[in-house]
């Protein structure tokens, strides 16, 4: 075992290990090599002594690290022979490494500071040797690169050990710019090679702008695949067998994050002559092969640049909201999609969201709550409170005066899909003596001037009375391709959703509101998931399924789960956590 500071922090590294299966191998065997060799550390200059010091930390380990130390060599894998208790050898796998140094790249870090009590602090002639001019000391820190060349497996036959197939892979980079694997060869034991062609963002120098320009320029993500394909070579003939192009674009706001939104695979129902193919690589190309189909499309949250939207070529819509911080989701809806309209203002949704509350802020169409709209915000009796549904937070509607009403929280959509029918539920729970009917979940519809529609069934409410202090459910349904077609609407009036809820219920002198949680809005196709958190701990405090039913969970002082308990809040399971005297 070579002393070394390559192991990150374990100065000893291994030659050879061999791993028994069974005490006495009796299952086989595995056998490892890596290469071990101990570092040098490097001299310095004389010191003010005339002694020559290593340069290297203030605790004299090496810094001139063998940088291929730890790679693992070889592999081999032994099976017991019952018959002449020998091992003998299953597979075995060699690798070969190539490393090297980058020259003029070296930093210089300081090392520590001299001072000596007649330091002078004047003027300091030239003719001192810079090191002690300056007062400090230096040790070189090396830019350097491994990389695998090849790799060698060996498969043996279990009757003669002395016969075996051999697969032989070769690893090419062909960019010293991004320094990653252009091509991959496999050399197959029939004599077939199979071949991937990889490129990344500074393989395309035909671009001048975009997405995959900034990459290779501004944002240098140099190792994001953009591009690859696969060919069989077969009696001197390469065959393409296939590609797959990932598409980049824009994830947040002034272009300051780049990721994929589009995946493509190459059509093809039978390999094809690779010369005869008319394929060529986008990054040689002006555009993609015409053959290329989405397989996949991701969106991103604008201000976060966190996904929002993840749709498989010809399948249902999955799409999330994050939480106020843009950090974890509390929301996930399956066939809905949330992506904002492109032209349409940012508070107008699309065909889902979630309001929980749990930003804790008495904001108009907050973006950190989906735009909705706490309408009557500024009136002393609507206000946020505790006791929540689900978290730390809901909202309070308040009472009203004789005869008039009080809204509460109010969300506008402009949903993709207008021939689907729409619902908003939410839990409520009301304060004692609340008028029967008295609160209401409302769907109505408007146009795209955001003009009230009136026919027969533009409005829906669904009304709820006193819920004797408890939560109740309640949710509201409206078919927005009836109300199209009663209101003879144009193929191309996208109209809108107003969803809400309203107090009617109570009087002067009767202060009578309630509180509503968990507001729910998405087609009735499709399904939520919402969750709440510890603010302080980003633990989750509950989970709401597709029926809008929670399960809580709580914590002790070690953040350990310890009380889960169900809608009702029972308690279903408990733990208890016993340390091993």
């Amino acid at each position: 075992m070579a002393l070394s500071n390559s192991a990150q922090g374990q100065p000893y590294g291994y030659d050879f290990v061999t791993v028994l299966e069974g005490a006495n191998g009796e299952n086989g065997k595995t056998e490892y090599t890596y290469t071990n060799v101990e570092d040098v550390t490097p001299l310095g200059p004389p010191d003010d002594n005339g002694q020559i010091q290593p340069v290297s930390f203030f605790v004299p380990v090496p810094n001139k690290i063998n940088i291929t130390n730890g790679r693992l060599l070889k592999e081999t894998v032994y099976k017991k022979n019952k018959t002449t208790n020998a091992f003998d050898k299953v597979i075995e796998t060699e690798n070969v490494y190539a490393s090297g140094y980058e020259t003029g790249n070296t930093l210089k870090t300081i090392k520590g500071c001299i001072v000596s009590s007649d330091f002078y602090c004047g003027p300091v002639p030239y003719t001192v040797p810079k090191i002690m001019r300056l007062g400090t000391q230096y040790y070189d820190i090396d830019c350097h690169w491994v990389r695998l060349v090849s790799s060698t497996k060996r498969v043996y036959n279990q009757y003669s050990p002395a016969i075996y197939t051999q697969t032989a892979t070769n690893y090419n980079y062909g960019n010293p710019v991004h320094r990653q694997v252009t091509a991959v060869t496999q050399q197959l034991p029939n004599g077939d090679v199979l071949r991937e062609y990889k490129s990344y963002p500074s393989d395309y120098t035909l671009l001048f702008s975009g997405p995959v320009f900034d990459m290779a320029n501004r944002l240098r993500l140099l190792a994001q695949p953009v591009e690859s394909y696969t060919t069989l070579m077969r009696n001197s003939v390469e065959w393409l067998t296939g590609a797959k192009l990932i598409t980049y674009g824009y994830a947040m706001n002034g272009n300051a994050l780049v990721r994929p939104i589009q995946t493509d695979q190459l059509r093809l129902r039978d390999p094809i002559n690779l010369a005869n193919s008319g394929f060529i690589p986008a990054q040689r190309a002006s555009q993609k092969d015409s053959r290329y189909a989405p397989v996949q499309y991701l969106g991103y949250h604008m201000a976060s640049g966190n996904v929002d939207l993840s749709r498989k070529a010809h399948d249902i819509t999955e799409s999330y909201q994050w939480d106020h911080r843009y950090q974890q989701q509390v929301a996930q809806f399956v066939n809905a999609d949330r992506t904002v309209v492109s032209g349409l203002p940012a508070y107008l949704g699309n065909e889902a969201s979630y309001l929980g509350f749990e930003s804790g802020q008495s904001v108009d169409a907050n973006p950190q709550e989906d735009y909705w709209f706490n309408t009557g915000t500024g009136d002393s009796r609507n206000y946020l409170t505790g006791n929540a549904h689900t978290g730390q937070y809901a909202w309070r509607v308040g009472p009203i005066s004789a005869w008039s009403y009080n809204y509460g929280p109010t969300k506008h959509i402009a949903p993709s899909r207008q021939a689907a029918r729409y619902k908003l539920s939410a839990w409520v729970n009301t304060e004692p003596g609340f008028r029967a009917g008295g609160g209401n979940l409302i769907l109505s519809v408007n146009d795209h001037n955001g003009n009230q529609v009136n026919t027969a069934s533009s409005y829906v409410g669904a009304s709820f009375g006193d819920t004797q202090g408890k939560w109740k459910y309640v949710e509201a349904i409206i078919d927005l391709d009836a109300v199209r077609q009663q209101a003879g609407a144009a193929a191309g009036d996208r109209y809108r959703l107003v969803a809400y809820v309203c107090n009617t219920g109570g009087s002067s002198g009767n202060p009578v509101g309630f509180r509503v949680d968990d507001l729910r809005l998405h087609p009735v196709d499709a399904h939520a998931i919402t969750y709440t958190y510890d603010a302080a701990t980003n633990q989750p405090t509950s989970v709401s399924d597709v029926n809008s039913r929670p399960v809580y969970y709580e914590y002790d002082a070690l953040q350990r789960l310890v009380v889960v308990r169900d809608d009702q809040r029972n308690i279903v399971k408990l733990y208890h956590y016993n340390y091993k005297q």
